[in-house]
């Protein structure tokens, strides 16, 4: 593949044989990345309670970017290097194009249970981002709930979720129903 100035040029659409099979090149595979998430692979948890409103997060795990990747079909690897003391997660997808692993790498925060096994789940998750998974969620309308007492309890986590995405891809049509039935979150676009 030629180079210039350390870029790497990728040639778009061309298909690989591999014994007198054709299959999908590394950029269309790059494409299945990017897809929504279903409602099995999008958690919820509650972020925050305040001003007698609970404060829902969508999130992803570890678990699935792992389960998307391998997937995917790509040839891939995740890396973890401590830079200026902050520990960073590199997901390589080797490019058989070009005989090489390109690489995308993101920091996490550590969490509040495991604060090192939490810190390396949520980068390797933020390297997943940057290949474009899941990266619907940074699209989902704010979540909240409201309670009685800021001290009450919601479990988001057991309710039944629901969306809908535009023409866009964007997410147009969110609900949520609790384990009696009741409406207890809903929004549209």
């Amino acid at each position: 593949m030629p180079r210039f100035n350390g870029a790497i040029m990728i040639v778009r659409n061309q298909q690989i044989n591999i014994n007198g099979m054709e299959t999908l090149t590394t950029i269309d595979r790059l494409t299945d990345l990017r897809r929504p998430l279903t409602t099995d692979e999008v958690e919820f948890r509650v972020q925050s309670t305040k001003y007698k409103k609970a404060t829902v997060l969508a999130y992803k795990t570890a678990r699935t970017d792992t389960k998307i990747l391998d997937e995917s079909g790509l040839i891939w690897q995740r890396k973890y290097d401590l830079i200026d003391g902050k520990l960073f997660c590199g997901i390589g997808i080797y490019f058989p194009e070009i005989s090489e692993f390109v690489w995308r790498w993101d920091t996490g925060t550590p969490s509040n249970m495991d604060a090192d096994k939490g810190h390396a789940s949520d980068a390797f998750k933020r390297a997943g981002f940057a290949w474009g998974i899941g990266v619907e969620l940074y699209d989902f309308p704010r979540i909240t709930i409201p309670v009685k007492e800021d001290t009450d309890k919601i479990y988001p986590a057991s309710w039944t979720w629901a969306w809908k995405h535009n023409e866009e891809g964007k997410i147009d049509n969110l609900a949520a129903k609790d384990r009696s039935g009741k409406i207890m979150f809903h929004h549209k676009g």
